[in-house]
């Protein structure tokens, strides 16, 4: 099983809110030097009362600003899972990612 590592996506949500890092930092009370190493991975410990912070000025929840990075084969695997699912139902991949399963799984899914 490979280690998963957590990303910040605060660049993400501020890009979509039409933000920028000198606004966010305003409306959370950071400097914009934080939310630059956040977002650029030079700061990768985050304290509780920042996450808070951060969460106000985006207006979103703690899930919204993280998301795991299961690394780059099983990150194509999810989003083409996600890219299919709307054609095929809700497919669960509920185990290990395995890329030369993947066309088989998915089928004995469809089939239930």
């Amino acid at each position: 099983m490979t280690t998963k590592k957590v990303r910040i996506n605060t660049k993400r949500l501020r890009r979509k809110k039409n933000l920028t890092q000198q606004q966010v930092a305003k409306r959370a009370s950071l400097s914009k030097t934080t939310i630059s190493n956040l977002e650029s991975g030079k700061q990768v410990k985050i304290e509780l009362d920042t996450i808070g912070k951060l969460c106000q000025a985006l207006e979103c929840t703690p899930n919204d600003i993280f998301e795991l990075d299961y690394g780059p084969e099983e990150n194509i695997a999810r989003k083409q899972k996600k890219a299919i699912s709307q054609y095929i139902g809700s497919v669960e991949y509920d185990k290990e990612f395995d890329p030369d399963n993947l066309d088989a799984d998915l089928a004995k899914k469809i089939k239930k």
